[in-house]
């Protein structure tokens, strides 16, 4: 049977504030948490720890150690299955983790308890990767995705897309979660309340950031949404970017995960942070 020593996931999901332009193109980048600059990999780290890392999540906490050499893939998703990998999620305040590093760590750190979708938006003007316009355009393609799944909790996708067209776009100043806010409260197949959405608008990209996305290579902004209601039973597979998934009683495994192209990553070290996982599924 694997063995696996879990190193405690250390909970410190701190997001460095929004910055200037740091890189101008990949060439002169850096792995940086930053916003507004270009984004490159870290091959030591797991693909999602790397993923978070992209998505402006300052990744301190660390992949869980597996035994070297162990390769039983049966015995790595048993423990996914009844194991507790910790979170960061849920509790965060109360730890004293959140530093003053940032003046959004704590929003933040909430927020991962919710599922994030992180989407590449096409950028092919050039506009400025924060522009409202392609913040709008990337959540009318979140809502279209999830359509399907969001119907099973009586929403409707037309509807949605049609909302995002007449919510404003607020810029709070103490705030890096900038919200989609609609005059009056929606009918309950849109959102339960009229902030539509919240984003982050995180960088511009290339699309060659991550292989697992298996994007063409272009002019792209990485914005990051949430409040995007789903059953959690929504695939990943041709999604332009990625999904947050976060720790739930929920589903099965229960971990907090990283969904690209139809595989779950998790925050594993070595060559089983590399591999992707069947998706989490509802509990019955």
């Amino acid at each position: 049977m694997i063995k696996i020593s879990v190193s405690a996931l250390v909970l410190a999901s701190l997001l460095a504030g929004c910055s200037t332009n740091v890189g101008k193109s990949p060439e002169t980048a850096f792995n940086t948490y930053s916003h507004g600059s270009y984004w490159v990999s870290n091959p030591q780290y797991s693909v999602a720890k790397n993923a978070y890392s992209l998505a402006g999540v300052d990744t301190s906490f660390k992949d869980t150690e597996v035994t070297p050499g162990s390769s039983d893939e049966a015995g790595v998703l048993k423990y996914l299955m009844n194991g507790s990998m910790g979170a960061v999620t849920g509790g965060l305040s109360g730890l004293g983790i959140m530093s003053m590093a940032s003046l959004y760590s704590r929003d933040d750190a909430e927020m991962l308890v919710a599922p994030q979708f992180v989407v590449y938006v096409p950028n092919p003007n050039n506009l400025a990767y924060d522009n409202d316009q392609l913040v709008k355009q990337g959540a009318k393609y979140v809502f279209n995705f999830l359509k399907d799944d969001a119907a099973k909790l009586g929403l409707s996708a037309t509807k949605q897309v049609k909302a995002v067209d007449e919510c404003v776009i607020s810029h709070p100043s103490m705030n890096k979660w900038d919200e989609c806010n609609l005059s009056s409260e929606p009918t309950a197949d849109v959102a339960v309340a009229a902030k539509l959405f919240l984003y982050q608008a995180i960088r511009p990209a290339t699309g060659e950031e991550l292989t697992q996305l298996k994007l063409p290579k272009g002019h792209y902004s990485v914005i990051r949404y949430v409040g995007m209601r789903t059953t959690f039973e929504q695939t990943s597979k041709g999604f332009s970017g990625f999904f947050m998934r976060p720790n739930s009683p929920k589903t099965l495994p229960s971990q907090m995960s990283v969904s690209i192209q139809g595989h779950d990553y998790y925050l594993f070290s070595g060559e089983l942070g590399k591999k992707g996982f069947p998706e989490k599924t509802l509990k019955k």
